[in-house]
């Protein structure tokens, strides 16, 4: 005879009490998560190639990506070496907006609130900026921010894909929390009825 009372599943039990919840409500986040942290990634790399290379490549090279550049005003001359430190700048600022991705997304796979609310704040925030220098790109017509702006044409592919998916784990957030309130509330009256039962003779 088994030990367990009727209607008493011990492999639910089991899941119920570890699980935080139904994989289909948090899918949304997982995907989310892995999405930034790809992003995050692609990011870094392009960071770390783009702040080398500025210190590879010739100043013949870096003068005439300057003369690309659209002619504007400026109060100093922007040369080899002041190109070399903005590019030196930008790539440490890349890496360190990755790096804040992949945190958020490991802690965004978990479905709670805060990350996710944070990580939306995160990404809509750039890809506006992205999303402005393609379109300044395009009317300036200049070819060296042209190219700039295909390049960041995957990583706001990316954050417009990960927004949405943390959009949608926003909205299951309750949901979640609803669900496991309710498993663990079957669990305490499983395992009452189990040992409030007398024992078979």
């Amino acid at each position: 005879m088994s030990q367990y009372p009727v209607g008493y599943d011990p492999q639910y039990a089991f899941w119920s009490y570890y699980s935080p919840a139904p994989e289909a409500l948090l899918a949304p986040a997982k995907w989310a998560g892995w999405v930034m942290i790809v992003l995050g990634t692609l990011l870094l790399l392009l960071g770390t190639c783009n702040g080398v290379t500025s210190y590879v490549v010739s100043d013949e090279t870096l003068l005439k990506q300057i003369q690309e550049m659209p002619k504007q005003e400026t109060p100093f001359t922007i040369t080899p070496d002041l190109m070399r430190t903005l590019n030196l700048v930008m790539a440490i600022v890349i890496a360190v907006y990755a790096l804040v991705l992949i945190v958020l997304g490991v802690f965004v796979r978990r479905g709670t609130l805060l990350p996710i609310i944070l990580s939306m704040l995160v990404i809509a925030l750039p890809l506006l900026l992205v999303t402005g220098m393609v379109l300044f790109s395009a009317v300036a017509g200049a070819a060296a921010l042209i190219g700039m702006a295909l390049i960041a044409c995957f990583p706001a592919i990316l954050m417009i894909a990960a927004l949405v998916l943390l959009i949608r784990a926003a909205a299951n957030t309750s949901k979640i929390a609803q669900s496991v309130a309710q498993m663990e509330a079957m669990r305490i009256a499983q395992m009452q009825q189990y040992y409030g039962q007398t024992p078979p003779q």
